[in-house]
């Protein structure tokens, strides 16, 4: 999104302020006009979302977001007709419109943007139809959420992005689901931009065609745009993705691993690497976190097995998951102990230990791990206050002896 004017919310007081405010944010007559010619009336298509976040209410009086929407809609109407030689104004398209708007206020700012793109970043492209009936992917993470959470992680070694040699680390979520986790990780290691999911690269030209970016990208169809710019920023995208994995290929920054108990589970995480382009790089099985078993050369086994490279043996392991933690999950409690026993129980076996990052919206399960956070990072969903929780895990002492069959 592209910001187009901002104010403190303090200031926005009710009904006549926030009119006041959308209606001089921007020079609408100019941003909707599609004729060069000042005499032809003839304007861009809109549509107009919103969204309160907290304090809205408190501070600048806004409790409703469909009456705040359509208080910036009015105010644009109002702005275009009063510069437009025969009085008309923007239609409103909700399903495909040229310039979608997007109004946020909370008790800081209230901020309008402009929309780039009329799909939503969040929806990758690769997620295939959910199942009703498979309960542990019917509401699977948001993968722009799952991306953030990635990012935090001290995962990615940006420093050495553009090396070529061998890998030596494996990310593993041994609560998969769906793979969401997983996924994003594996296009986060590839460098691979998320827009570039939802284009047809096997004909780059065609794709990179006026129309077809115009029908692709909403920005595409404003006066002001610049489709050679456009161009320009997928091709250094498309140069800059490491998927195609092979012959000739670039490796990845690392491999994954992703593990879960249901099978329908499994299965949509493996559909999904697939769409993703990334499947090579994640390693799916059906299998419950208490049996996993994965000591350093095993995961060299597994990475090697699909890898067109030859992947040392990793001297840490990472584990990310989103593990059931409310309390109307059967077993959600013992899932949380065994999850806590199996990291530890893995981790343990690496010359460097491990780390494991877990998203959690219940402290009281989450204490079933047995382990203490060396680090917690707020995080808000779906008006869900949540927690990402980081832990360390040190390897075992040395001439210990550590079996991973019967550590616990």
């Amino acid at each position: 999104m592209e910001l187009i004017d901002e104010r403190d919310s303090e200031l926005i007081g009710g009904k006549q302020s926030l009119e006041e405010f959308c209606y001089t944010a921007a020079e609408w007559h100019d941003m909707f006009r599609t004729s060069s010619d000042e005499d032809i009336p003839e304007y861009l298509t809109m549509r107009v979302d919103c969204e309160l976040g907290p304090g809205a209410t408190q501070v600048c009086n806004l409790d409703n977001s469909y009456f705040t929407a359509l208080t910036l809609k009015n105010a644009i109407c109002d702005a275009v007709r009063d510069n437009s030689p025969d009085g008309s104004r923007p239609d409103v398209d909700l399903a495909n419109a040229d310039l979608p708007l997007f109004i946020h206020a909370d008790m800081n700012k209230i901020s309008i943007y402009r929309v780039l793109n009329k799909e939503t970043m969040h929806k990758r492209g690769y997620r295939p139809p959910t199942d009703p009936q498979i309960p542990f992917h019917s509401a699977p993470l948001r993968e722009s959420l799952a991306a953030g959470l990635l990012m935090d992680t001290k995962i990615f070694d940006f420093e050495g992005l553009q090396r070529d040699d061998g890998v030596a680390n494996i990310v593993v979520d041994p609560m998969c689901g769906s793979g969401t986790l997983c996924i994003e990780a594996a296009l986060i290691a590839c460098q691979t931009a998320p827009g570039l999911l939802q284009l047809d690269l096997d004909d780059i030209e065609s794709t990179l065609d006026a129309d077809n970016l115009k029908h692709t990208y909403v920005c595409g169809r404003w006066p002001d745009s610049d489709l050679e710019l456009l161009r320009e920023t997928i091709r250094e995208a498309v140069e800059k993705d490491r998927r195609p994995i092979g012959e000739g290929g670039r490796p990845p920054l690392f491999y994954v691993f992703g593990s879960d108990v249901e099978p329908d589970s499994v299965e949509a995480a493996k559909k999904s690497a697939k769409m993703a382009g990334v499947a090579k790089l994640c390693n799916f099985e059906t299998i419950s976190c208490s049996e996993l078993e994965l000591s350093p050369e095993s995961a060299k086994n597994i990475l090697n097995a699909g890898s067109a490279f030859n992947v040392p043996i990793p001297s840490s392991i990472t584990f990310v998951s989103n593990p059931p933690w409310d309390m109307r999950i059967r077993d959600a409690k013992e899932a949380w102990q065994s999850l806590g026993q199996s990291l530890k129980k893995n981790a343990q076996t690496y010359e460097n230990g491990g780390t494991a990052y877990l998203l959690s919206g219940n402290k009281e399960i989450t204490q079933e791990l047995r382990m203490k956070a060396a680090r917690r990072v707020p995080v808000k969903a779906g008006g869900v206050d949540l927690r990402w929780l980081e832990y360390s895990i040190f390897p075992a002492k040395k001439n210990s002896n550590v079996d991973i069959s019967t550590v616990s």
